[in-house]
């Protein structure tokens, strides 16, 4: 994580310098999505999605949204889908869904399919 924060400020500061670790790059892809990485991202999008679906989510009964989603050897989403409820919560399952194909996760170096829920 650190390396990651200095990378940040490098590039905010105009730098362009990227520090490196002893990793190589194939054995961060092995490691980069773990539930708990894939978790830290939707928990991320919280926020944003509350505001743009947030009638959606005012009108469902059930808040809670199950995501299962592709994404390929470069991290980008290609693939959604989102259950959770009945008929009166697919709403808030469309505009999550649509909002799921700009999120990006660590790179894990193959297509996956990985899941996680959100609660609203």
């Amino acid at each position: 994580m650190l390396a990651v924060c200095a990378c940040e400020q490098e590039r905010a500061q105009g730098n362009g310098a990227v520090p490196t670790t002893s990793a190589t790059t194939a054995e961060a892809a092995s490691t980069a999505l773990t539930q708990a990485a894939i978790d830290a991202v939707a928990e991320g999008h919280r926020a944003t999605l509350a505001a743009v679906c947030a009638e959606d989510i005012r009108r469902a009964r059930d808040k809670r949204v199950d995501l299962l989603f592709e994404i390929d050897a470069a991290g980008k989403v290609t693939d959604a889908t989102v259950a959770g409820g009945g008929s009166a919560e697919r709403p808030l399952r469309k505009c999550v869904e649509g909002k799921l194909s700009g999120w990006t996760f660590p790179a894990p170096g193959e297509a996956r399919t990985v899941s996680t829920s959100l609660t609203f």
